[in-house]
């Protein structure tokens, strides 16, 4: 799980070189600990973006990428996060 995560973070991360078994084997990991997303940003630029074993981790990267567009359109306008600034509260 480690080397298809390594660099995943990058805007041009280094080269996935995984088989396609590897990958099969820790898709279930990468989906449960909330790392699917990460693992499709490595798959994308490798051969393995067009296997099947690697289409719940696009999944997993389209769902936090729609997630995170609703979550800025749901900030407040004076672009605070939603939990500061509450209604009777204030951030000093």
């Amino acid at each position: 799980m480690a080397a298809a995560l390594t660099g995943a973070w990058r805007l041009s991360p280094p080269m996935l070189e995984i088989s396609t078994e590897e990958l099969a084997e820790i898709v279930p990991r990468l989906l449960g600990s909330g790392a699917g997303a990460l693992g499709w940003w490595r798959v994308r630029l490798s051969e393995l973006k067009t296997d099947p074993v690697a289409f719940p981790l696009q999944q997993a990267y389209r769902l936090h990428t729609l997630q995170a567009a609703l979550r800025e359109t749901r900030r407040p306008a004076d672009g605070r996060a939603s939990w500061f600034g509450r209604r009777g509260g204030s951030v000093s």
